[in-house]
Order: C-alpha cells, then structure tokens, then sequence
C-alpha cells in the first residue's frame, strides 16, 4: 500500500473523473475518488463525442462498446433563421484523419457505465459514493491530505450527514467536482468570466413511434426529423432538436423574457411548446427529463496548485452551442494522465506537469470563445439585430466557425522562434493496416497511450544511435516501420489503404514523433532528420535511466469484457 500514501485522489466522478482513473488505473497507478451523490446521474447533460476522444476511448478499449449501446455518428448541423433560410452548416459527420467521424451523438450514462466499468476492471480505482470532499491541504512534504464526509440518503429523500470522516494522503489531486468546485474555491483560485449568461429549457425523450416522415415548415424551408441537427435561429424564440444517442431526441427552446423556470419546467409547458413549434405530441415521444439549464462560459486562472489540478468543469465551462464541454474536459483527462502516468513512475520530471495548463488552456480558449460566437447567432432576441444577422451570413460576411489551431505551446518541437514546427500539435492520423497477421486500426495492434515513432518506408532503428534507441524503449515508445507492400521479416506495418502514405507525402515528411495522447510531438522531412527529432525530445523531456517500462496491452481487452 505503499504507506497507505494513493497515487491520486480525485474528487468528483463524472465522466472526466471517471476517464482520468481508468487511464491511471490501466497504467498500475492507485486512485482514490471520492463522489458527492450516491449513484451515477441517470440523465443525460452533454450528448457529443468527437473524434479525438472516440479515439481515446478505443485505446482504453471501450469505443466499440459504447456504439453498440448508445453512440451513432452526428450528422450535419445545420443553422437556419425563423424563416426557415439556411445560415451555415457544421459538418459533423465528416471522417477524419483519425479513422473517426467528426462527432458522435450518444447517451451519457451510458457512456459513463463504459468509463466506469473501464475504471473497476483495473482493480486499481477505489470510488466512494455518497462522500463529500470538505477539506484540503497542502503537507510539507508535497503531499496533499483530503478529507471527506460521509451522506446517506434519509426516508425523506434528502441527504443528510452520518458524521463519519475518512482522510486520505496523495502525491496528486485531481479536483473534477464541476462549475461549482469546491476544491477550487477552497484554494482561492480565481476566475476569468466573459459574462455569458442564457437559459433554455431541455425536453430529452425517447421516441415512441418513428418521427422521420414528421415535418415542420419554416418559411421556404422543411425541417424534418432525421439524424440532423437543427439550431432555429428565431428571434420570436430559439430553438434545438437533434438526435440522443439511439431511440432518443433533444428539443431546447430559450427563455423568452418574462418567462420563468418553474413555469417553463412544467410538463404541460414542454408539451405546449413541442406541439406548437413541431407537432410532437405524447404519442410520438416520452419525456423524461424537462429541466432548465443556465449556460456560461468561464475559465479558471489556474490550473494546477502545488500538486493540485483542475479538470472538466472546475476548470473552464462553456455554451454548448459546438458540443464541446465535455468533450474539452475529457481532453483534459487524457492530456494529464500521461503525464502523470511518466512522473509518477520516475520516468519524467515533474516540471512535465506544468505543461498540462499551457496546453490544455488555450484549446479551452478557443471553444469557449468560438461557443461564444456562435452562440450569439442564435440568441439574438432583437428583430432589427437578426436581420443584420441574417444579411450577414446571405452576403457571405459571416462564416461559421474556423478549425481548432491545435497545440502551440508545451511539449513540442519548435523552432527557434519557438514556434512549433507544423505538424507539431496537430493530431496524428490513424488508419487500417496489417500488423503480425492482423488487420485493424494501427493502436490497436500497438500499445495503448504510448509514444511512437511512425516511420514510413525505413526501419527507424537505423537513424538512431543506440542511446536514443536506449531512451526510447526506456520510455515505453513503439518504433513502427510502416511500407506500402508486404515485407519480408513480418515485422513492418502494411498501410492497407494508403492512408499513410497520403498523410506523409502531404506534408513532405518521412517519419512523425507522436505523443501518447495523438498529438504529433515533430516530424522528420528525411530518414535521417529522426535523429535530431529525438534529440530534441530528450532535451525536452529529459528522463531517468529506467528499464524498459511495458505498455499494458492487457487494459484494451479488460474494460470491454
């Protein structure tokens, strides 16, 4: 038990929690977590998957699970005013580099029973139900202490305290308890606001009888109930629909001033306003869930203090105009629990850790930002200002939002300006191929969450000098030999659909260095260009001398068994 001292403590478990302990867990390390309510929310809040932490999902060995239960790929998401005259499309069902569509439409709690199950198989994650976190200090040692009360829930139906206190001590804490944070606040750490405030009352239901041959006219426009997604742009009122993993649909409609939550959060409203606007009535649809949500947008000023992290909602929040909260806290998740998995086992220094917030920040930034925007496309209450709007888009004026830049800071090959050396933060590809006798997508006949060295034509053994090869093993990176045709030793990776052979020859490259989380660390425009590559990761990532450190291949099968 290692002086009964955890590894990681982490307070909260919702999805972002419950993807940081599984990837931890996967990798030996000892979580704790501790949870305010007693059982997982049955309901869903976020809805979106996209591609890249499909692809997470898939290393953890749950993605094929979670689309045979809930998830099916979004389609495109479409923009129109009250007139029914389109204003931009996002293309969400678009395939990506990654092997993924775009975005994946599903139901949370399902998607938290994969994570979950994914985190228990390990045997390495201890979750308390029904503990809430009240107290956290940083020990002299670097340590940190937690301390937790016990709730149960009383024959009322509230909860109430039993008066037990359990404390636990770990190198690192994880603070993925929501907007709200306690953690946060109980460190002081402040906010960035940008003042975003709007609510919209969410009907969720599940479909009772087929909604596709159902229409609904707007203006020179049908809109019908397909696998799109619809966001009405109508001053008179703003609406949503679109689908909810299988056999389910979401309607959201904006407050309307004057209007007020408990009104609006009666069934009898939310049947007036699905009738009214898309003539669904109780046969089509059974709703379970009609509630009020007020969306903001914030950021916390600090990530990490002492051996403390914010994650998910602790530490940004944003609109869910792009489908993007939770998908920027599970980004979060993946991003810290590499690099946490090398510093905790010796294998990186822990200024590595510092980069978690140079990284992850900006990226949060821009959704929050580009949430924002087009979140004002839609809550445009003022006639005057939507027609503006709408010339806007019909002159082509206004676009819809721009492409995420990717990483620009942190664990990057740059140059000497210090700015990274594209494709160094974009994230790289993924595709079929034939390994060992095997086809399939490459991480999955590779190890999970590791480094790789993907070089296209040339066994990359052979650019390298023995100490790089050395460092490289010792940090548990795959070295892939990737050809266009069969070779002869077996041991080269076949590009089944020259898929790879595209991505390297647009961007004239011969080899990539990737990190563990996808994204590209600096890429070699000659075989022999890898060496000074991987010089420049030692110096970044300076680690110590180590045997050989084993991918757990083991976790990819365990989670989905």
């Amino acid at each position: 038990m290692r002086n009964d001292i955890l590894d990681v403590a982490v307070v909260g478990y919702g999805p972002t929690a419950q993807m940081i302990a599984a990837l931890l867990g996967q990798r030996g390390h000892r979580v704790t977590a501790f949870e305010r309510h007693l059982s997982l929310y049955p309901l869903p809040r976020a809805s979106g998957l996209d591609h890249e932490l499909a692809r997470a999902l898939q290393a953890m060995g749950v993605m094929d699970r979670y689309l045979a239960i809930s998830a099916e790929p979004a389609s495109k998401y479409h923009w129109i005013n009250g007139q029914g005259r389109h204003l931009m499309t996002i293309d969400w069902g678009r395939p990506e580099a990654d092997g993924y569509f775009n975005m994946y439409i599903g139901f949370q709690p399902r998607l938290e029973d994969c994570l979950s199950e994914a985190a228990e198989a390990t045997g390495n994650v201890d979750v308390h139900r029904g503990w809430d976190v009240v107290g956290i200090r940083h020990r002299p040692d670097g340590l940190v202490s937690v301390e937790a009360a016990e709730h149960v829930r009383s024959e009322s139906g509230e909860r109430e305290a039993t008066g037990a206190r359990r404390e636990v001590t770990a190198r690192y804490v994880i603070a993925a308890d929501g907007g709200n944070s306690y953690v946060r606040r109980a460190l002081g750490i402040g906010l960035e606001d940008w003042g975003f405030r709007s609510e919209w009352l969410v009907v969720d239901g599940k479909i009772k009888r087929p909604l596709g041959s159902r229409a609904k006219v707007l203006g020179d426009r049908t809109v019908r109930f397909d696998n799109e997604l619809i966001q009405v742009c109508d001053p008179e009122r703003p609406m949503f629909f679109g689908p909810l993993g299988k056999g389910g649909r979401r309607f959201e409609f904006a407050l309307m001033p004057g209007e007020t939550i408990d009104d609006m959060e009666r069934p009898e409203r939310a049947w007036e306003l699905l009738g009214e606007h898309w003539g669904v009535t109780p046969d089509d649809l059974e709703i379970y869930r009609c509630l009020v949500y007020g969306f903001n947008s914030f950021m916390a000023k600090d990530w990490r203090q002492g051996n403390v992290f914010l994650v998910g909602d602790a530490a940004h929040a944003m609109p869910p105009y792009l489908g993007q909260g939770l998908n920027s806290g599970m980004r979060d998740a993946v991003n810290l629990a590499w690099k946490l998995d090398l510093v905790l086992r010796g294998l990186a220094p822990d200024g590595l850790l510092d980069t978690y917030q140079v990284e992850r920040a900006a990226n949060a930034r821009y959704y929050i930002e580009a949430s924002l925007a087009v979140g004002a496309v839609s809550c445009t209450f003022d006639h005057e200002a939507a027609a503006e709007r709408d010339a806007a888009f019909f002159e082509g004026r206004a676009q819809p939002p721009a492409e995420p830049p990717g990483l620009t800071g942190g664990l990057l090959l740059k140059d000497e300006p210090g700015a990274a050396t594209r494709p160094a933060g974009l994230l790289g590809p993924q595709a079929e191929v034939t390994y060992r006798g095997r086809t399939g997508r490459l991480d999955d006949l590779t190890a999970p969450f590791s480094f790789a060295v993907l070089a296209y034509g040339f066994d990359p053994r052979c650019v390298l000098d023995p100490g790089q090869v050395g460092y490289l093993s010792a940090l548990g990176a795959e070295l892939v030999r990737i050809e266009a045709s069969d070779d002869l030793d077996g041991e080269a990776v076949l590009d089944v659909t020259g898929s790879y052979a595209d991505y390297f020859r647009s961007w004239a490259l011969s080899a990539l260095v990737v990190r563990p989380d996808f994204y590209v660390y600096g890429g070699a425009a000659k075989p022999g260009d890898l060496a000074g590559v991987v010089a420049a990761l030692i110096a970044d990532l300076p680690i110590a001398t180590a045997p050989r450190a084993e991918p757990l291949r083991a976790a990819k099968t365990s989670a989905a068994a």
